[in-house]
């Protein structure tokens, strides 16, 4: 089944490209102008909107106050169109457009010419996140993933069982998705509500645009985006170098307040996941 996407854009070919890329997970409609989009959105009944902020078609008002007043619109409505979710591309650079955009509860913000891959992973996890009950939290889990294979499925198993409304995902979910993998962790760790880091022995391969490993980068993301952090190392002697400095500096660093518990087996793991979660809400 296909998700419903509403496309506002005034340029009728960078619509046509975003409807075309997009074909695979959505039905699309198009709205080129900001006189049309009420008379879409009641008709259509669109699980999403993807917006650009600057549209003609509103005689009394700036193109930019078009874009702006449809979001405000929006929000303004009765549920469910109130809470639907809205991804704004835009070539408006001014820091004031996406603060008003953020204010009005946007998913994600892009400027032009924004990649349709990232727009796409963004719009599905958004998907995903309108379909979980209104009280579930989303868990997302960080770690090498090679060295934590067995435990990071056994973390997804007790987390779920020991709390029904933790969702936890995986990045091994995502491993068919067209999605560059960087792409695909920023906006899970972006949607998700706790983040799991299990630390080990070894740090990563470090992605070549930052010079650290997908680790300490999702840590990162969940700092700036103020989610729960919850860290369980692994009991050892020994670690790699950088993955000692990224432990020490920032996962140990008082500051920071993150309670790490350690573990040397599965069992002990399991029992530091039931008790950490069994009363989290």
């Amino acid at each position: 089944m296909k998700y419903r996407l509403l496309i506002v854009e005034d340029t009728p070919k960078l619509a046509e490209e975003y409807a075309d890329s997009l074909a695979s997970h959505f039905d699309c409609r198009i709205a080129t102008r900001a006189d049309e989009v009420f008379s879409q959105i009641l008709a259509f009944d669109p699980q999403a909107v993807l917006l650009d902020i600057t549209l003609e078609g509103e005689k009394n008002l700036d193109p930019i106050d078009a874009g702006i007043r449809i979001l405000s619109e929006i929000r303004s409505f009765r549920p469910p169109f109130r809470e639907i979710p809205v991804i704004v591309v835009t070539g408006r650079i001014e820091e004031w457009v996406k603060k008003k955009c953020e204010d009005l509860g946007v998913v994600d913000f892009f400027l032009k010419p924004a990649s349709i891959r990232e727009i796409r992973a963004s719009l599905l996890i958004a998907m995903d996140k309108l379909a979980m009950p209104a009280n579930q939290l989303k868990v997302f889990i960080s770690s090498n993933m090679a060295e934590f294979q067995v435990e990071r499925l056994l973390a997804k198993q007790v987390i779920e069982e020991v709390n029904p409304n933790c969702s936890v995902e995986l990045a091994e979910n995502w491993q068919a998705s067209p999605e560059p993998v960087k792409s695909i962790w920023k906006h899970a760790v972006e949607a998700c509500d706790i983040l799991v880091l299990l630390i080990g022995e070894k740090y990563g391969t470090p992605l070549p645009s930052s010079n650290i490993s997908p680790i300490e980068d999702e840590y990162n993301n969940a700092k700036k985006c103020y989610k729960k952090i919850l860290v369980f190392a692994k009991d050892i002697s020994r670690r790699d170098p950088r993955l000692e400095a990224f432990f020490v500096g920032k996962l140990r660093d008082p500051e920071n307040g993150h309670l790490v518990k350690f573990f040397s087996t599965p069992e002990e793991l399991k029992y530091h996941l039931k008790s950490t979660f069994v009363n989290i809400k």
